[in-house]
């Protein structure tokens, strides 16, 4: 998926092929998949769930959930029509959602290799003899389960190397594909979560945007599919894709941190990933944005804490509604604009504040390296709520106390270790393994040298 590409063809609607128009379908990385087409193909449906297409080069797709951007008609009688894709199948025609049904799918991601660390490789060069030699030596298959019906292994491949009569160069390049096998078929919106679970896991792990680079999936039930199908979407994230390598040490954690409790940890994950969503895409919006700090960055990871305390201790509904019932009976006592103002000023009044979200979490999660950044815990707490309020509503009697810009990234980075390293215990990591993380010299310990005060 880090290709744009762009195919002609024949395009038309289930079970109406006689009326095929001719139109180009574009794929641009990171932007969108789109199509454009001579002549109207959607008839009073003007945003078709599926579009079936067959390339000038013979290849079969499947376009889904087309939303149409532009429509025109010319004083000529020439129809031209612009959809936005969803997602799109190629090697198949499937003609409604229902037959997209899988069992098999394999995924490969940038810097997938760099995170397992394990190399396809063993090279020997001599100078001396004048001879460079690659062994290819592919590590066994990683076997693992995500839940009841998903089975998984991470497998180790080489590209094939493409021999010359004249060999000026040499090239050959380590894949490893994610496997995934279900015991029963899934829609592609399931095999899509999977895929962005992973892909949410990796971008933790790694501290970096990561990507699906290809998708295949197959449904080895249907007698009709002879070749696995290519899947694409328009994968959400922030700033842009890493296509280039990234050394370990500057990653969060890596395979071999994890390798012993690889299985129980990406269950965690996959378990608790939609409760953790929220939570997951507030500090990836925070901490991998490579744009210039600013109080934005320090309300973004307020945000991102106050709403992990809240999937740590939801607010049962009876207590909502026994609230509700207390101001009721207060504001049934008043009148008029008094009425209003404290109906207004306690309808939200049973939510903890951020002093208390961060002592739960403090007390509950206490790490280390976090603590000692914090040193007094009162002092730290008073100032992130000072500017908390400072920053969301401008009071200017707070003006006086707020901290500098500097500090106020210190600060922020603190904040951002300390959600991390939550994040991490709530997933299956124990105390020693988060404080080991920060010893490596990994990326949380590259965000401590940044925030640590000098001396």
């Amino acid at each position: 998926m880090f290709t744009d590409f762009e195919i002609k063809g024949q395009w038309f609607l289930p079970n109406d092929s006689e009326n095929a128009v001719i139109g180009t379908l574009k794929f641009q990385v990171g932007k969108d998949i789109s199509l454009e087409t001579i002549g109207s193909l959607s008839g009073h449906d003007e945003d078709p769930e599926i579009i079936l297409g067959i390339s000038t080069d013979g290849h079969l797709y499947t376009l889904v959930d087309s939303l149409t951007v532009r429509s025109r008609d010319s004083s000529r009688g020439i129809s031209t029509r612009a959809y936005s894709v969803h997602e799109m199948i190629k090697n198949g025609h499937f003609t409604s959602l229902d037959a997209l049904q899988f069992d098999h799918v394999h995924f490969q991601y940038n810097l997938f290799e760099e995170w397992l660390g394990k190399s396809v490789f063993d090279i020997n060069e001599s100078f001396e003899n004048r001879t460079f030699e690659v062994k290819v030596n592919e590590p066994d298959s990683i076997e693992f389960s995500i839940d009841d019906i998903t089975k998984g292994q991470i497998h180790f491949y080489r590209t094939n190397l493409l021999r010359q009569r004249l060999q000026k160069k040499i090239e050959i390049e380590q894949e490893n594909v994610l496997a995934l096998e279900f015991t029963q078929l899934i829609s592609l919106k399931s095999l899509l979560e999977y895929q962005h679970k992973f892909q949410n896991f990796l971008t933790l792990a790694t501290a970096e945007n990561v990507f699906p680079k290809r998708i295949d999936a197959w449904n080895t039930y249907d007698e009709n599919q002879d070749q696995s199908l290519e899947i694409y979407f328009i994968p959400y994230a922030k700033g842009k894709t890493s296509t280039e390598s990234k050394i370990d040490r500057f990653m969060l954690f890596t395979y071999s941190d994890i390798e012993n409790r690889f299985e129980s940890i990406l269950k965690n994950w996959f378990l608790k990933c939609d409760e953790l969503q929220p939570v997951i895409f507030l500090l990836f919006n925070n901490l991998y944005n490579k744009s210039k700090f600013s109080s934005f960055s320090f309300l973004g990871i307020i945000q991102s804490l106050e709403t992990f305390h809240r999937y740590l201790i939801p607010i049962p509904n009876s207590n909502i509604q026994k609230h509700e019932e207390r101001v009721k009976r207060i504001s049934d006592s008043l009148t008029g604009k008094d009425k209003r103002w404290v109906k207004f000023k306690l309808k939200y009044a049973f939510e903890p504040s951020l002093q208390d979200r961060l002592n739960y979490i403090l007390d509950n999660y206490p790490t280390e390296i976090v603590l000692k950044l914090i040193g007094n815990r009162d002092e730290f707490i008073r100032s992130v709520v000072n500017d908390r309020n400072f920053y969301t509503h401008y009071d200017k009697r707070l003006e006086k106390t707020k901290m500098d810009m500097p500090e106020l990234m210190r600060i922020t980075g603190i904040l951002q270790l300390l959600l991390i390293s939550s994040i991490l215990v709530e997933i299956g990591f124990d105390q020693n393994q988060v404080s080991q993380i920060h010893k490596n010299g990994r990326h949380v310990n590259h965000l401590v040298k940044q925030i640590s005060k000098k001396g």
